[in-house]
């Protein structure tokens, strides 16, 4: 845990403020700011904010992952200024109990309450983020319902949208249409029966969506994103008119109080029995924990029947979803998405129409709603369509690397065999009815090859290029050996084309030995007395004539 920040439930359900905000005598009656960013990721979206709100923090105040508790639940602190908290409000979905009571606890407190929301999880009526919308919601209704005139900014930070759904603005209004619809939903939900409550949600909260970039994979658009989000929490928080108006100097005391009262039992009884919470009574300051029963019949009918109806949707959608990510195609996944599509409008149109056969009629809202369920559906099975392209183009990527890897191989067949596979699979899933083509992943595929045989051409040539300048090199060495051994040779016998002649003659029974040579153009004579030692070797007779013991001749042609 980062030393800017404390965990405030403890174990036993009791509120650690006076430990978070010592020093607070220091502090005059000037309100508390209160930011509460509750749901999953909210660690990582805090963080992103914290920097922009900040002054003369270096480093800004950080959230960390911390282990969740026996509770299940996670509410945590950090004071970004003196005048300003930020409450982290995530934890473990299955206890509904205690994750209900820190986030209907901290919107209770909250100037701006920010929830995360996966963009995979709108329009399903499962989604966590709606958990946290529904106690924070909560919370306003019953302080409206005390005359305590709330005002709360509500912002719901959808992550991970897509480039074109954040600058198609059909696509961006549909995707905040849906979110506004569940959040009204989940306000009639928690207004008391046949209250005027119904009615006023936006006198009480102001709702805003925010569309987020992948923040890894958009870095650069995900901050301008948070800087514009951040600007706008700053003006909401420095407004009056979202303010609790608890004093700094009193605010710890405050909020024990309130948490003793209204909060406590619940993540007590949470940490004893998580199972089992959601059966013991919720606590007096969230009584809206709950759906109401008897609210609004119509409105409750035909959102009961865009749940039902997305729910056979997401059930085959997950199907879908969990094949293309094992890079598997499904063959007939047009006939399947268009199918389960079509049933969950039929779905639809027949749990809103009224009784009466030919004449049945849909209730109010209902065609609007109806629109809601067409454009979630659609631009579900749109991700899906996107997800059987993109394996369907992995596998014609994965033949055509496997041909290449051929020495023989043909890059045009190969090319042109790739691309009629991702054809013949794409073309059977798309629509006309959706608009779903496949002309710039095709491209894309098409454009890959291309660089991949460029790329085998290039090593291609580039081994020929390393056996030509090996062959080179051969060819060089057995030149200057050829050469070094005509010069050794010409060395060793005196040169080419020379003639070498040499004569000794010694007189008989003297000492004199003249002997005449040639070599390379030149005569040379040479006449020595060099006494005759081994004379008592020739015998009595001597030397009597010119014979092989005085005479010596010697020969010597190199060409």
């Amino acid at each position: 845990m980062s030393a800017h920040e404390i965990e405030l439930v403890a174990a036993d359900g009791a509120l650690r403020a006076d430990e978070w905000f010592t020093g607070e005598a220091e502090l005059d009656s000037y309100p508390m700011q209160v930011l509460a960013v509750m749901g999953a990721g909210a660690a990582s979206l805090a963080n992103a904010l914290a920097p922009h709100l900040v002054t003369n923090r270096d480093p800004p105040p950080r959230f960390n992952d911390a282990p969740l508790r026996g509770s299940g639940a996670l509410l945590r602190a950090a004071k970004l200024e003196p005048y300003l908290v930020a409450l982290l409000v995530q934890g473990d979905p299955a206890a509904k109990r205690a994750l209900a009571a820190c986030a209907n606890f901290a919107g209770v407190l909250a100037n701006v309450a920010v929830v995360n929301v996966d963009v995979s999880e709108v329009g399903r009526a499962d989604a966590p983020a709606l958990a946290f919308v529904r106690a924070v919601l909560a919370g306003v209704v019953h302080a409206a319902t005390n005359e305590t005139d709330p005002k709360l900014r509500l912002v719901l930070a959808v992550r991970d949208v897509e480039p074109e759904e954040r600058t198609n603005a059909a696509a961006a209004d549909g995707l905040r249409r849906v979110l506004e619809d569940d959040v009204k939903a989940q306000w009639i939900s928690c207004a008391p029966a046949n209250s005027s409550l119904h009615t006023q949600m936006s006198a009480f909260v102001d709702l805003d969506v925010c569309l987020l970039p992948h923040s890894k994979f958009e870095k650069f658009a995900f901050d301008q994103a948070i800087s514009q989000l951040a600007g706008s929490t700053l003006d909401a928080l420095n407004d009056d008119a979202y303010s609790f108006g608890i004093p700094a100097d009193s605010f710890s005391v405050f909020t024990r109080s309130m948490w003793d009262e209204d909060y406590a039992s619940a993540i007590a009884e949470a940490s004893g029995n998580t199972g089992n919470s959601t059966s013991a009574a919720p606590p007096s300051g969230a009584a809206a924990f709950e759906f109401s029963p008897d609210s609004a019949d119509v409105y409750a009918k035909t959102q009961g029947a865009f749940r039902a109806a997305m729910a056979q949707l997401n059930a085959v959608a997950d199907r879908v979803q969990a094949a293309a990510t094992r890079g598997e195609c499904i063959a007939d996944f047009h006939a399947v998405v268009t199918g389960a599509y079509k049933q969950a409008v039929d779905t639809f149109k027949a749990a809103t129409s009224t009784e009466g056969g030919a004449s049945a009629t849909a209730p109010s809202g209902a065609e609007q709603k109806l629109a809601e369920l067409q454009f979630c559906g659609q631009r579900k099975l749109a991700v899906l369509y996107g997800k059987h392209l993109q394996a369907a183009r992995e596998r014609a990527l994965a033949d055509y690397k496997s041909a290449l890897n051929a020495e023989d191989a043909s890059t045009d067949y190969a090319f042109f065999n790739s691309d009629r596979k991702f054809c013949s699979l794409a073309a059977g899933a798309a629509s006309e009815q959706f608009g779903w083509g496949y002309e710039m992943e095709r491209s894309e595929l098409q454009n890959t090859m291309r660089e991949l045989a460029a790329q085998r051409k290039r090593m291609v040539q580039q081994r020929l290029m390393h056996a030509q300048n090996q062959s080179n090199t051969m060819r060089y060495l057995q030149t200057q050996q050829a050469q070094l051994q005509a010069i050794q040779q010409s060395a060793y016998s005196g040169g080419d084309g020379q003639l070498s002649l040499g004569a000794a003659y010694r007189p008989p029974d003297t000492n004199l030995n003249i002997s005449l040579g040639y070599q390379q153009g030149r005569t040379s004579v040479q006449i020595s007395v060099v006494p005759d030692e081994y004379a008592s070797y020739l015998g009595p007779q001597g030397f009597s004539a010119v014979g092989p013991a005085n005479l010596g001749l010697s020969f010597n042609m190199s060409v």
